[in-house]
């Protein structure tokens, strides 16, 4: 059995789980598991919280994508590592999910951080699902200005603008910071891989994929990190599937 089917075997059921008639709810489905999907893996009490569903719209390393539940206090619970469709039309929404808190067993490949093993999830009150149901995961919207930017803090994002060429950190060679600067004139520091912006040249047009951090204190800068695409030109969802220009 190869790594990668290794480090999903504890979340395999998720890509049974719909979408109710209503819309409103995704649940486990019943169905027997081989007992080996579960039996070394460490489980906590079940849970019920509320937080925002948030699914990474390109894959990392390995081909995680993953599908998160982000708490207010900053608590992060994975749920799959790929997009679920079930889910789609559920992304950025505030959901009320219960389930299971777990740690994969140790000999399995899995991404270092919290799992949750989900039984139910439900839109929060005040909540409106995206309809019609999307048939593939939404891309993240454009953000123009800073007003946009804040209040898509902790969310996946696109930019477009102007480049400034990039500058190492400080003792690292692999990390570098960019620039982009939208059109309202608010630069954003892109934290990229340096052979993500090779054959990008200053003051060109780009298109930045990634999520963005939370200025730190009043005035700070603008940051987008977890960039997974710089792409030359305007392209809605560069490095994806949904390559038309916007």
């Amino acid at each position: 059995m190869n790594k990668i089917w290794g480090c999903l075997r504890p979340l395999v059921w998720l890509s049974m789980l719909s979408l109710a008639a209503c819309g409103t709810k995704a649940e486990k489905p019943e169905m027997e598991l081989p007992v080996e999907l579960d039996a070394e893996n460490s489980y906590g009490e079940p849970v019920k919280v509320e937080g925002r569903l948030v699914i990474e719209p390109l894959p990392a390393g390995k081909r995680f994508q993953g599908t998160w539940v982000v708490l207010d206090d900053g608590t992060r619970y994975v749920l799959s590592y790929r997009p679920e469709p079930a889910y789609y039309a559920f992304v950025d929404r505030r959901v009320v999910v219960e389930g299971r808190p777990y740690r994969p067993a140790e000999h399995v490949q899995s991404y270092g951080a919290d799992h949750l093993e989900l039984d139910s999830m439900v839109l929060a009150a005040g909540q409106v699902a995206i309809e019609p149901a999307p048939q593939e995961l939404p891309a993240p919207p454009f953000a123009e200005t800073a007003e946009q930017l804040t209040g898509r803090a902790g969310l996946w994002v696109q930019l477009s603008g102007p480049f400034s060429r990039a500058t190492l950190e400080e003792g690292d060679t692999f990390l570098a910071t960019n620039a982009v600067e939208l059109g309202d004139g608010t630069r954003v520091e892109v934290e990229v891989v340096a052979h993500q912006v090779e054959g990008i040249e200053e003051g060109q047009l780009v298109t930045v994929v990634g999520s963005v951090q939370a200025p730190a204190g009043h005035g700070g800068a603008h940051r987008l990190h977890n960039v997974r695409a710089v792409c030359p030109g305007k392209l809605n969802l560069c490095g994806g599937q949904t390559h038309g220009s916007k």
